[in-house]
């Protein structure tokens, strides 16, 4: 076979495996935001802010709210206070837990997307948080406090279950 020849069969074979290349990652482009639209989906959810931390004797109260949809749920005073001191932005003289996890979080360049607090089973909430690095998405399991404080620290918003919410006006 002439050399011309083979040159525009390869040329062709080329072109081909190009095209089949090129749809195959526009394929998965599509895909893989259909999953992000899907991981970041907030439908049965409601964004909510960090109204304020009561604290008492034994325990602190965190209080989410909406307008009128609203949620309170009960911490360790520990872990009031360290949502108490992400609202109010304070800086300790050291890196406290959530603090770490800022930097780690950080150095890693891993981005947090969304809190969401999911469902209460007997009297325990349940959380995730939901962290981006390139394009892969992890979601975890954690507590809500967790969740909020770190929120709090990296201004992500934090988004809980409808079916968790009680309406105050």
């Amino acid at each position: 076979m002439p050399l011309k020849k083979r040159r525009k069969r390869r040329d062709k074979r080329l072109f081909f495996v190009s095209l089949a290349i090129i749809a195959t990652l526009t394929m998965l482009y599509f895909y893989s935001s259909m999953k992000v639209q899907e991981i970041l989906q907030t439908k049965g959810f409601v964004e909510m802010e960090v109204k304020e931390v009561i604290f008492g004797n034994e325990s602190a109260m965190v209080r989410l709210r909406n307008g009128c949809k609203e949620l309170d749920f009960f911490v360790s005073l520990d872990q009031g206070s360290a949502i108490e001191a992400g609202l109010k932005n304070f800086k300790f003289y050291r890196p406290m837990t959530h603090d770490m996890l800022v930097n780690i979080l950080k150095g890693f360049e891993i981005k947090p997307l969304q809190a969401r607090i999911v469902k209460l089973i007997e009297n325990t909430y349940y959380g995730e948080l939901i962290l981006q690095k390139g394009t892969k998405f992890l979601i975890l399991d954690v507590r809500p406090s967790d969740a909020v404080a770190l929120a709090l620290r990296m201004n992500f918003p934090i988004y809980v279950n409808e079916s968790l919410v009680r309406e105050v006006c």
